[in-house]
């Protein structure tokens, strides 16, 4: 029985064609987005030499670049900017344009609308949702890229040759080298929150705990330590020693391991002191990870990991109307540097995924 998908509500009264229909009126041909973009640039129509700092003045958006009045010099008017290099402006205004309405277009459908190769459309995409997620600094969270992994069902050069595409990850996290206590805290992180533990129990548990169990627990890490090494870095009463590690390994707190070595436990009812995510802040991930994989399933079928980061920016721009209402989007590339292809291709998420938290906000009842 397969699961039924969800489709996040984007835009849902807009319709491809509808918005196709009103792009076309406003922007309908190259010469008038290609006007249209260089106007946003220069609004006073003044244009600074690079060279000598001069003054000039733009008196035709219709031209690619002036020449200095004072050094002569040619000044191509986007050069180092968003849009350096762009040969055809059209397509680049209409990927703004159905993300700044919330509508969702796929790769090939976008590419039969401008008249351009799918490979060119997922560039155009892939380069506006960077300069989307160069705005997810306030008010982010910091998700393990494991969260998402039910999506990763496309390859990339990232994955390991004759190997799932889920493979990304474990090939992620070992290019990077992450260290067994950081390791264990990712897995830590992507355990579903199964078991429900109430604020009162949580406060029950640890007022069982008392001084030596706490300096106890300060000692342990996931790095195994030995019994009597414990003991010794304790430096408490063998019988208070015992006895406080007897109520630990009973709450599970830290678990024994073959040949008295000692590592922490798994316990849910570990207090978020000890650095363990607190029980809001993972439902709030579980959240953001549970519509992201729904808006994936329902527009890609799949994705890869090498540009999950991308991905979840442009959803946080489709569903977010708020922050990324109409111009928007263009305000911030005009703001932006130049994306080179080779930046795009280079690129790959990190293991922490950043995700703006209005993503996992509770819906409001009715």
């Amino acid at each position: 029985m397969t699961k039924k998908v969800v489709k996040p509500n984007l835009q849902p009264t807009k319709s491809i064609a509808g918005l196709w229909a009103a792009f076309c009126i406003r922007y309908p041909n190259e010469e008038s987005s290609g006007i249209f973009t260089r106007s946003q640039f220069f609004l006073n129509s003044k244009v600074a030499c690079p060279e000598c700092a001069t003054e000039n003045r733009l008196f035709n958006f219709e031209q690619r670049f002036i020449q200095c009045r004072n050094c002569k010099r040619k000044i191509w008017l986007l050069a180092g900017t968003f849009f350096n290099r762009v040969r055809r402006f059209r397509p680049w205004l209409a990927a703004i344009w159905f993300i700044e309405a919330g509508v969702m277009i796929t790769a090939s459908e976008f590419a039969r609308l401008l008249k351009v190769a799918t490979s060119t459309a997922l560039m155009i995409f892939k380069k506006l949702s960077m300069v989307i997620e160069s705005r997810m600094e306030k008010k982010s969270e910091k998700i393990p890229s494991a969260h998402f992994s039910n999506t990763f069902y496309r390859r990339s050069r990232e994955t390991p040759a004759g190997r799932h595409p889920r493979e990304e990850e474990t090939a992620a996290v070992a290019r990077v080298g992450v260290n067994p206590r950081a390791r264990m805290q990712l897995v830590r992180d992507n355990r579903a929150n199964e078991l429900a533990v109430t604020e009162k129990e949580r406060k029950l548990v640890n007022s069982l705990i008392g001084k030596a169990e706490k300096l106890l627990l300060s000692l342990v890490s996931d790095n195994p330590i030995s019994y009597d090494r414990l003991c010794k870095q304790a430096n408490l009463p063998i019988n208070e020693y015992s006895a406080a590690l007897t109520n630990l390994e009973l709450f599970d707190f830290v678990r024994r391991l073959s040949g008295d070595q000692f590592v922490l436990g798994d316990s849910p009812y570990a207090s978020p002191v000890k650095g363990s995510p607190s029980r809001k802040l993972i439902e709030r991930r579980n959240r953001i990870a549970s519509r992201f994989i729904d808006f994936v399933r329902a527009n890609y079928r799949g994705i890869s990991r090498k540009y999950l980061q991308n991905y979840v920016a442009l959803f946080w721009a489709y569903v977010d109307k708020k922050t990324w209402a109409q111009d928007s989007l263009m305000s911030a590339c005009i703001c932006y540097r130049e994306i080179r292809d080779d930046d795009v291709i280079s690129y790959v998420t990190p293991l922490d995924v950043v995700a703006p938290r209005i993503l996992g906000a509770k819906k409001k009842a009715g």
